[in-house]
């Protein structure tokens, strides 16, 4: 197999679906930070970091990219890394999911 197959068939996908989507996710709570550390985010954050949740009751569990806290309370981000624009379908579908 030639080094253009064997990317296409065993690498291309896990790279960019699993490698680049969580570095994304890694970069995104780094910008939050340094925002936050040069006080452009206001009321300032006081917590960053992922949200995991295990519903009992409907046998579903998931996680939030991003959770941040502020003296309001607590604000969750889901980062999205997509080889196309993001459309409303896609944010519709973000929006369902369970807490």
């Amino acid at each position: 197999m030639n080094l253009d197959d064997c990317f296409a068939k065993f690498i291309k996908s896990k790279l960019y679906q699993e490698y680049v989507s969580h570095r994304f996710e890694m970069i995104s709570r780094q910008a939050l930070i340094r925002l936050n550390k040069e006080g452009l985010v206001k009321p300032p954050l006081t917590r960053i970091g992922k949200y995991f949740y295990d519903d009992k009751n409907k046998h579903r569990n998931g996680e939030f990219d991003v959770a941040t806290k502020d003296e309001n309370g607590y604000v969750l981000y889901e980062c999205k890394w997509l080889s196309r624009k993001l459309d409303t379908k896609d944010i519709k579908n973000e929006e369902k999911q369970p807490l």
